[in-house]
């Protein structure tokens, strides 16, 4: 799980935080609720990374970084935290 958290900035699945035996008392993953299955175990405001990994993970197996976003991972445009993350 440590590997795991590093590799996505702090940011998770329901179902990844589950699989590792991480819960909150009622059931819930520990850590904040980001978008509906995606939590962070980092204390907010998210990294721009984080938001990123959040996008894609909410957005499901077939989700890529597009547009702006992907030109912002490849350093082509500065990173905004304020942009919204695009997707694929």
């Amino acid at each position: 799980m440590p590997h795991l958290l590093a590799l996505q900035h702090g940011v998770l699945r329901r179902d990844q935080a589950v699989a590792a035996g991480v819960h909150a008392p009622q059931g819930a993953p520990a850590g904040t609720r980001v978008l509906p299955n995606v939590y962070s175990v980092i204390p907010p405001p998210l990294t721009v990374e984080a938001r990123w990994w959040a996008a894609v993970l909410y957005g499901g197996h077939d989700a890529a970084l597009a547009g702006r976003t992907a030109a912002e991972v490849y350093g082509w445009l500065s990173a905004d935290p304020r942009r919204p993350v695009e997707l694929l």
